[in-house]
């Protein structure tokens, strides 16, 4: 699904995001329509969406499909591509992103998400970017706000409010890890929160699980609010932070645990932005065993899991 960018937005009018989907079962209770909002303050290690970290996408190349027709390089004037001794180079610190060698490549486009050159940042008003998807929120069970961290943005409320306006099912999937002002202020327009439990996101030892309960707690403190734990298996970490995990789910006390199994596309943008993988990927038989281990931990404390594919 391509979102299209509105025009002369004002400055504090937008929210920006890199990318939508229709139809997704597993983003929110039934199916959903998704829409991934740009920025995130969480540098989990194992993240599959690096792009999404920053308030505005790097330019992402991917070289599997480029021509070699060079027109990208005749066309910019900041010496972003460069080809030499047959290969594609590109200087991303140079780049200024007008967006000029995604119109000059035949192979991209801006309504094209499988184009060699992106810019997946789109900005959009809250009231443009509800028109462009309702057509297809009205085939689902309702709407996920997913990221990056959606709540991050100063306009997302706005668009959260324009939803219940039309009585759309809201999903916010969250790290849990904002200040409780993002919560407080997107408590009255959502129906379900997906909590992606991560205890840990580095490779240091700073547990992230007092700030996880406290903000379960305020959640919970509202009427009929809905939360789904959504832990993310990550072979080496997850299992070594199942107790803290637990402590978080014990105060959400919900009916069932949504298990989101590795991400076999992990390193896919990191090649993409040109940047090394922070995490080794895990081989088949380390994931597996993370799968069972988990599983069976949750199982002997009498709670069900779900194993999201």
């Amino acid at each position: 699904m391509i979102i299209k960018e509105s025009k002369n937005i004002e400055n504090e009018n937008y929210v920006s995001v890199f990318g939508a989907s229709a139809m997704s079962g597993v983003d929110g209770p039934g199916v959903r329509t998704v829409v991934f909002f740009q920025g995130c303050p969480v540098n989990c290690i194992w993240c599959h969406s690096p792009h999404s970290r920053s308030l505005i996408s790097p330019l992402i190349f991917f070289k599997q499909n480029c021509r070699m027709c060079m027109r990208c390089q005749q066309i910019c004037e900041q010496d972003v591509h460069i080809f030499k001794n047959e290969k594609h180079i590109i200087y991303r610190n140079l780049c200024i992103k007008c967006g000029n060698c995604i119109k000059a490549c035949p192979e991209s486009s801006v309504y094209n998400e499988s184009s060699v050159l992106q810019f997946p940042t789109k900005y959009i008003t809250p009231e443009n970017l509800l028109e462009q998807l309702l057509p297809y929120i009205t085939l689902c069970d309702g709407i996920t706000l997913s990221g990056g961290e959606a709540l991050l943005q100063e306009n997302t409320p706005k668009f959260l409010e324009l939803c219940k306006e039309k009585n759309i099912h809201v999903c916010v999937e969250t790290s849990g890890l904002l200040d409780d002002n993002r919560y407080m202020n997107a408590l009255p327009f959502v129906d379900v929160w997906l909590f992606g439990i991560r205890v840990l996101t580095d490779k240091s030892v700073n547990l992230h699980t007092k700030t996880l309960i406290s903000n379960s707690r305020l959640i919970k403190s509202h009427l009929n609010a809905i939360i789904i734990p959504a832990i993310p298996l990550i072979p080496g970490i997850t299992e070594n932070t199942l107790q803290e995990s637990l402590s978080v789910i014990e105060i959400i006390n919900p009916a069932e645990i949504w298990l989101n199994p590795w991400n076999q596309s992990y390193d896919v943008y990191y090649t993409a932005m040109g940047i090394e993988t922070a995490f080794p990927k895990p081989t088949e038989a380390s994931i597996k065993k993370c799968e069972e281990d988990v599983q069976t931990f949750f199982r002997k404390k009498g709670l069900k899991t779900v194993l999201r594919k």
